[in-house]
């Protein structure tokens, strides 16, 4: 589908799909592109709603951020930036991985611009937080978080012109999905541009107390990261995903203090909105159709 325009609000550049309606977010996560909605956006533009689709900070189009800074309180002010550079006062977010996290804090953060989240694939902070103190072996599932604080690491698996670290995660991640060629190709696109393989590796070196927001912002983040999410919510994951078990996702809507629903599409794994288009479209239109009649 293509674009009505592209829009630049630094340090982001994003697709804006649908000239009118209401506002919705979409964040893609890691390792990916903004390409991952595809199968979502005709139906979402066909039920009125307008589309922000950015490359996030460190990918593609937008590249490297000047500040350096790939913090939770940073990704969540993107949220914001791109809503002003839209003039909407208000939106609905829908985060996949990364972008599902950025939607929990921007959530948290900025209640009266962020009024409802759709979360793919990834529960709330505190909600993996417990689980993991719970399960201990979940671990093992995101080793790769630990292998990216790894510079050279990055610049073998991420950064090389083949980026064999997404394709291994795809495989892991979504066992039984066969991904087109041309989406893993997109991928590996929005990596290759200079330092943003690096740039992707510092959403992870970030999580711990390093980068510019110093020891007492990585405290603030940290601490607002295990707050109530005030907004309703909608949590989908897939039955098969390598990265997150669904597992993971129990207990996820008591991390809300606003209405929250959780769902597990069946036959898809991480990437479940492309493996399965059709069943997440199923359960996220009539949910945003509630949403709307929420939104000024």
């Amino acid at each position: 589908m293509k674009p009505d325009r592209h829009l630049m609000t630094p340090p982001l550049q994003a697709r804006v799909f649908g000239d009118s309606g209401k506002t919705a977010v979409l964040l893609h996560g890691f390792p990916d592109d903004p390409g991952t909605f595809e199968p979502l956006l005709q139906p979402l533009v066909d039920d009125g709603w307008r589309l922000v689709v950015p490359w996030m900070r460190g990918y593609g189009l937008s590249g490297p951020a000047p500040d350096g800074r790939y913090d939770l309180t940073t990704l969540g002010g993107d949220v914001l930036r791109l809503l002003d550079a839209v003039e909407a006062a208000e939106g609905v977010v829908i985060g996949h991985d990364w972008g599902a996290v950025t939607a929990y804090i921007a959530a948290i953060q900025h209640p009266t611009r962020v009024r409802a989240i759709a979360a793919l694939a990834v529960p709330p902070p505190r909600t993996l937080f417990t689980q993991t103190l719970r399960h201990p072996s979940l671990l093992s599932r995101v080793r790769y978080m630990a292998q990216l604080q790894n510079p050279l690491f990055v610049k073998r698996m991420l950064a090389a012109p083949n980026a064999p670290l997404i394709e291994k995660l795809w495989r892991e991640w979504s066992p039984g999905w066969r991904f087109p060629e041309e989406r893993l190709a997109a991928a590996r696109a929005a990596l290759l541009a200079p330092g943003c393989a690096e740039a992707a590796a510092s959403y992870y070196h970030q999580l711990l107390p390093r980068g510019p927001q110093g020891l007492a912002g990585w405290r603030n983040t940290l601490r607002d990261a295990m707050r109530p999410i005030p907004c309703p919510g909608l949590l989908l994951t897939g039955a098969t995903d390598g990265c997150m078990d669904p597992d993971f996702f129990e207990d996820a809507p008591r991390a809300f203090a606003g209405d929250c629903a959780a769902h597990v599409v069946g036959n898809a794994g991480h990437f479940l909105h492309q493996e399965a288009p059709e069943a997440v479209l199923q359960i996220l239109r009539p949910w945003l159709a509630e949403q709307a009649k929420m939104l000024g």
